[in-house]
């Protein structure tokens, strides 16, 4: 019995080091250049694309181990959730002729991440996996930075023989968002727990974010991470309840998102929009893209087409729909988004309402910059808004050390 206890102790402490953190998350963040690249180019970038699959991998075993040695077994309702969208969104590809491997590999990456947060949070070393985290986020933003610079006119092409325009080191330049989103979270709670405060690094960094956001071709982003940021450091006291600020965000982003996709844009906003925001009233072709993709979901509304193309013309197709609740209606049909909203629901729900706290501030906060984001942008395999909302959900777990302002009488400053 003894040689049992010290082997779990040996499990479940000596483990939480930077090393095998890294190895439990970079298969989960592993950014889409590298992929892409492999993809276009083979060789070296498919050598260094194949450690970021293995460590994937890797984390999935862990995560099955971990359960197995775990007594509990605990099965909540979020895991459950989680389960069910990474099921469904692999059953629909299936069926709609994706291939299984390729869905499961993608998908992994959602189920993994959010299984390796919570086993981090549940052991009490979100700390560890926070900093692990923020470094190499850190470190992917500075290179993708660094290649805008170096490559102002893309780092490679879509496919071989093609014009490079606009891919980087995160991949497309309307994706970075993602990354920078999942990034400024946990720098944010890395400020937090680290140095008790908002540092001005901090701020030097968010400048960074959007900086790469405005020479990338993406004001619009940049103005969202922008916005963002000022919520969270002006409002992080507000004793007004998290749950309504995230719930009228939510319905404020359905809402608008209806009405763009389903009636469009009047002659009036359209002339306000191109002369004042010297922006295309289409949103950059996003209108044809809707039209396209309602049109390809008649029939199929239900249980959606999976993973599939949208064509736009007969030269071009698109590989999400440009809003992330249409995008989510095409991949899993109404099914997958009722799974979506249940698992928004139970996640914010677990926000306080009762006491001003700024760790469930800022994760609220995060959570209205992604539904701003989600009116014009969608990516299938994003991780960040699954770790957001895990960090909701999870958050009775580890309040007892992040910093909350009515009970050890510190603030962000």
């Amino acid at each position: 019995m003894k040689i049992k206890h010290s082997l779990k102790i040996r499990f479940t402490t000596d483990i939480y080091n930077p090393v095998f953190t890294s190895f439990l998350i970079l298969g989960i963040i592993e950014p889409s250049g590298i992929s892409e690249m492999s993809e276009v180019y083979g060789g070296v970038w498919r050598a260094i694309h194949l450690p970021f699959t293995a460590m994937l991998y890797f984390s999935l075993l862990f995560c099955v181990i971990s359960f197995f040695l775990n007594r509990t077994k605990r099965v909540d309702l979020f895991s459950i959730l989680i389960i069910l969208f990474w099921a469904w969104t692999i059953f629909t590809n299936v069926i709609n002729g994706i291939g299984f491997w390729e869905s499961t590999f993608f998908s992994f990456k959602i189920l993994v991440g959010v299984f390796v947060l919570k086993y981090h949070i549940m052991n009490g070393h979100l700390k560890e996996y926070v900093s692990v985290f923020d470094f190499w986020l850190f470190l992917f933003v500075i290179i993708n930075i660094l290649t805008q610079l170096l490559y102002p006119n893309g780092l490679y092409p879509v496919a071989e023989g093609a014009v490079q325009s606009g891919r980087w080191f995160f991949g497309n330049r309307n994706a970075f968002i993602f990354p920078y989103y999942m990034s400024i979270m946990f720098a944010t709670f890395h400020h937090m727990t680290k140095y008790n405060k908002l540092r001005i690094t901090y701020y030097l960094y968010i400048a960074l974010l959007v900086f790469s956001q405005i020479i990338g071709g993406s004001v619009t982003s940049g103005l969202s991470i922008i916005v963002t940021v000022l919520m969270i450091v002006i409002f992080r006291n507000i004793k007004t309840s998290k749950f309504k600020i995230c719930s009228i965000s939510l319905i404020a982003s359905l809402v608008i998102s209806y009405l763009l996709i389903n009636i469009g844009v009047n002659t009036s906003l359209a002339r306000l929009i191109k002369v004042y925001l010297k922006k295309s009233p289409t949103f950059s072709g996003r209108t044809t893209i809707w039209n396209t993709a309602l049109n390809s979901l008649k029939g199929h509304q239900l249980m959606g087409l999976g993973w599939a193309e949208i064509p736009v013309g007969w030269y071009w197709n698109v590989y999400q729909c440009h809003n992330n609740y249409l995008d989510l209606i095409f991949t899993g049909g109404i099914i997958l988004f009722v799974v979506y909203i249940v698992l928004v629901y139970v996640s914010i729900k677990k926000l306080s309402d009762k006491k001003r706290n700024v760790s469930q501030a800022v994760l609220a906060f995060l959570f209205v910059g992604y539904t701003i984001v989600y009116i014009m942008e969608a990516r299938r395999k994003d991780v960040g808004i699954f770790l957001l909302l895990a960090m909701m959900y999870y958050s009775d777990y580890y309040d007892k050390w992040i910093l909350v302002s009515d009970r050890k009488g510190t603030e962000i400053v």
